[in-house]
């Protein structure tokens, strides 16, 4: 599933280009990054690699919140990766642990059982992204 570009983002969301021999093993077309404290949150596109965790906001967000690029987190630097609680809004998100504190991301699914879908979703992409972390750990 690696980029035909040899970048990620696209044509409605910030860009950032693929490091050599990197590859992309899963994609979410529409996930929030919603923080704690804050009265709104930025929708764009969240890719896991091999190597990192990007999440590329979509251009009108990027110049509402004077976003000029995307976030990346290097696996290496994930100290942990878990389901957090529900917000009413938005679902389950995905809680990334780091040094400097948790990012969390709310990735949306088309299913129709909401609350349901992006818990199993939740789930889904946590346990992608251990078993990417610890794919390159090894």
């Amino acid at each position: 599933m690696t980029s035909e570009t040899g970048e990620l983002g696209g044509r409605w969301a910030l860009r950032i280009p693929l490091m050599p021999g990197e590859t992309t093993l899963k994609e979410a077309g529409l996930a929030l990054d919603r923080q704690p404290g804050r009265i709104s949150g930025a929708f764009g596109r969240l890719f896991l690699t091999n190597r990192r965790i990007i999440w590329c906001p979509f251009l009108p967000y990027a110049s509402l919140f004077r976003i000029r690029r995307p976030f990346e987190l290097d696996l290496s630097e994930l100290k942990g990766c878990q389901v957090g609680t529900p917000d009413v809004w938005y679902g389950y998100p995905v809680v990334l642990e780091t040094r400097e504190g948790s990012f969390r991301v709310f990735i949306h699914s088309r299913e129709v059982l909401w609350m349901k879908a992006t818990r199993d979703t939740a789930k889904e992409w946590s346990r992608a992204i251990e078993g990417a972390r610890q794919q390159g750990s090894d």
